[in-house]
């Protein structure tokens, strides 16, 4: 099972490298695509994949927790992004919001909030709230302090938020990289922490590698690519 694990991650660690070694070749404005790729030890592979046709109008495409979306993107102001599309793995519509907003100087609030209600074909499935919402605190440099709560709702459960602080520190160590240290601590007493080395390379493009714990305390190693 190592030995798969290891194997795993050193072909998500050449993939993103010859990714990142390939970015004066990209034609893709970074404004017209957002796009991220990354493969870990314990969650396995993540993908998030948005396309802006127009300035307020696009599609994505992700793959979260072992399931597959797709979105319709509509963008009325800046910082705010609606999306509605389909959950091709549970077969589920869904709809969501996502919102940035700044109220200080070093203050911002960070939102995202989506709803799944089952294919009129499926039943048994229950409608649910998917929500997080967290308060970006700047600490000085690229630091940041962010308290939040996130969780699910459903008519048929009680509700269960998590409140939770996240770290966000960082150290440029010159010539494009970056140590990202990021604890997770729970209000419940739980704590996970991930630190990644990456590097920043021409176009908007980024690559690195991580290690960390879940809350579980087991220990997962991946790779990450942005653009």
């Amino acid at each position: 099972m190592k030995k798969q694990i290891c194997f795993n991650l050193i072909l998500a660690v050449v993939a993103v490298s010859l990714l990142a070694t390939q970015a004066p070749a990209f034609a893709v404005s970074p404004d017209t695509l957002d796009l991220e790729l990354s493969y870990s030890s314990v969650e396995k592979a993540e993908f998030t994949g948005e396309y802006w046709f127009v300035d307020q109008f696009g599609a994505g495409l992700y793959y979260e927790d072992e399931r597959y979306y797709t979105s319709f993107l509509f963008q009325p102001v800046k910082d705010l992004k609606i999306k509605v599309g389909y959950d091709l793995t549970a077969e589920s519509y869904w709809a969501g919001l996502d919102h940035r907003g700044r109220i200080g100087e070093n203050l911002v609030v960070d939102s995202e909030v989506k709803r799944f209600w089952p294919d009129s074909g499926r039943k048994g499935d229950a409608d649910y709230w998917e929500y997080k919402t967290q308060l970006d605190i700047g600490i000085g440099g690229r630091n940041i302090i962010s308290p939040g709560v996130e969780g699910y709702y459903s008519p048929e459960k009680k509700p269960d938020p998590e409140f939770f602080i996240h770290f966000d520190i960082n150290w440029g160590l010159g010539k494009g990289f970056n140590l990202k240290f990021e604890p997770h601590v729970l209000v419940v007493g739980d704590f996970e922490h991930r630190i990644t080395l990456s590097k920043d390379f021409e176009n908007d493009l980024s690559a690195g590698i991580f290690a960390g714990q879940d809350r579980e305390g087991e220990w997962e190693f991946g790779a990450v690519f942005s653009y």
